[in-house]
């Protein structure tokens, strides 16, 4: 089976076939991580943005390690980049990554609802790393 959706905004949204195949592919990465050199050319020519808008350091690092390993090229949007802009300004900067042609928008946002609103306007991939109190990866 091939993973087809284009955005990964909460469990909910996943078919059990899907969640088996992202468990399959994490078991592989455990065996990745063991070697000498952790790097597998996966998205190697990708380009993923991190836009971590709101706190969380283990999410943000967890995604910026596995963007290394899977041989991403990546850039890296943090809380004290955007504090202080509005709904509107992410979209707009959401925008411009996608303009960048960023394969993957990574977000992590304060505000339940933001990465499925931005996932909606954009052709690009957005994978959620939580909102508010949705869809949290530690909850």
């Amino acid at each position: 089976m091939q993973f087809t959706k284009k955005d990964i905004l909460d469990m909910e949204s996943l078919s059990a076939e899907e969640i088996s195949l992202i468990l399959d592919n994490a078991e592989s990465m455990k065996e990745i991580s063991s070697r000498p050199i952790k790097k597998v050319p996966t998205l190697r020519g990708k380009t993923v943005a991190l836009c971590f808008l709101a706190p969380d350091v283990s999410v943000r690092c967890s995604f910026d390690v596995a963007a290394q390993r899977l041989s991403a090229d990546h850039t890296l949007v943090s809380q004290t980049d955007c504090s202080h802009l509005q709904y509107s300004a992410v979209s707009r900067l959401v925008a411009y990554l996608e303009h960048l042609r960023t394969d993957i928008i990574v977000i992590r946002h304060p505000h339940a609802g933001v990465p499925s609103a931005l996932a909606q306007r954009l052709k690009t991939s957005v994978i959620n790393a939580g909102d508010g109190n949705h869809a949290h990866p530690c909850r």
